[in-house]
């Protein structure tokens, strides 16, 4: 059971109970985990799924082209997602939604890169400030362990069924973004300002992403089943 569940959907505003070294350790494993998703998802980039060219270079040589800037990409994904995890524990500790839920949408890049209508875009909205509670209540009871390692304090804030179901699900943001794919338009310039273009890589990022994210939830699984092994 998530801390809102055991406090009526409301996080208590006891930051005091918060302990340093366990907030530090569940940030540290975050970090580690984004970090994963972003490397795998470029070994899994593939140009020709963005841009059609015919008569050029191999695969390779594209993929080589572009893998300076689809890895600033990523790495500003990467970036946004930390800074958006932050503003999660900042809701784990202190329950302010209000402020929080604007930071966290301010710095989601496929947010601000939405275009759909003001209707699709209030549901996103909703779907994503969801995520960030959810994540947040289910973040609370480990910072309030005392333990200074991640998986010890998941051993500790639920017994294997809870981590089971808790943990992975908190990373499938693409399966948030799938029913909004069609109004996100991520794009980045390739080839300079005069003979530049633009490239759009949202089904990309999401294709990458997605299965960077499948692979880390199959393998945190795994791993949950050792801790309480």
């Amino acid at each position: 059971m998530s801390e809102s569940e055991k406090t009526g959907g409301t996080i208590e505003k006891s930051g005091s109970k918060v302990k340093d070294a366990s907030k530090e350790a569940v940030v540290e494993q975050f970090e580690v985990f984004t970090a994963r998703i972003i490397r795998d998802a470029l070994d899994e980039f593939e140009p020709f799924r963005v841009v059609k060219m015919s008569g050029m270079p191999g695969n390779d040589r594209i993929k080589e082209a572009l893998r300076p800037i689809i890895r600033k990409e990523l790495g500003r994904l990467r970036k946004s997602v930390e800074t958006q995890f932050g503003v999660v524990m900042k809701y784990a500790e202190t329950g302010d939604l209000e402020e929080c839920r604007r930071k966290f949408l301010r710095n989601d890049i496929f947010y601000t890169s939405f275009e759909g209508n003001s209707r699709d875009r209030g549901g996103l909205e909703e779907d994503l400030t969801e995520r960030m509670t959810s994540m947040g209540d289910d973040m609370a009871p480990l910072i309030k362990t005392g333990e200074d390692d991640f998986w010890n304090a998941v051993s500790v804030a639920y017994d294997e069924d809870e981590a089971q179901e808790l943990l992975p699900r908190h990373f499938a943001y693409t399966e948030t973004l799938k029913s909004y794919s069609d109004d996100l338009h991520l794009t980045v310039n390739v080839g300079g300002k005069v003979l530049g273009t633009e490239m759009e890589y949202t089904d990309e990022a999401m294709r990458v992403l997605d299965i960077a994210e499948t692979d880390l939830r199959e393998d945190m699984r795994e791993t949950i089943e050792r801790v309480y092994g």
